[in-house]
């Protein structure tokens, strides 16, 4: 039985992170619409966190069925790659709805550095699940959980923080 108490860990702090997304939401909201670059940042701090704390809870299910240490971090590594990269899609398609103007908003450096980060922690759990990176551990997917959940935290930091000109 290995210890699993990280993985709820990451999955307590995604369900809170996406509970204070959905408190600044409504007590932000003017006029029943929000600034469209707002919108985008909601949806990337809202959407990633509750993935976070899906891929949190995936090796802890797998755990459960009584997977060995290598099959739970192989299974719970393509599970990343697959969910993390349908996220990333989802997002792209996001921003491209954005109007140009209102697109201006976002932080075109911090929005690459997102997608590179993510980019990579998705290349990094693929190359652990076919044991190119060595024995498969939990390492390689923790830390894409906090890439993930990192991501999302700044997103909703700006999101409070540095608000567009309504």
């Amino acid at each position: 039985m290995v210890d699993m108490s990280a993985f709820q860990t990451l999955a307590e702090f995604a369900i809170a992170l996406a509970g204070f997304v959905g408190v600044v939401v409504v007590f932000r909201r003017r006029e029943d619409r929000l600034h469209p670059a707002d919108d985008v940042r909601v949806f990337i701090a809202l959407l990633p966190s509750l993935a976070g704390a899906f891929l949190a809870l995936v090796p802890v299910g797998l755990e459960l069925f009584g997977l060995g240490l290598t099959t739970v971090s192989m299974v719970s590594s393509l599970v990343y790659a697959v969910v993390v990269s349908v996220l990333l899609l989802a997002i792209s398609t996001r921003i491209g709805r954005v109007p140009p103007d209102a697109r201006s908003v976002l932080s075109r450096p911090l929005t690459f550095f997102f997608y590179a980060l993510l980019g990579s922690s998705v290349a990094a759990n693929l190359l652990s699940a076919m044991s190119v990176l060595g024995e498969p551990g939990s390492g390689v997917y923790f830390m894409g959980i906090l890439a993930l959940l990192m991501t999302c935290a700044t997103v909703f930091a700006r999101m409070v923080f540095i608000r567009p000109a309504a």
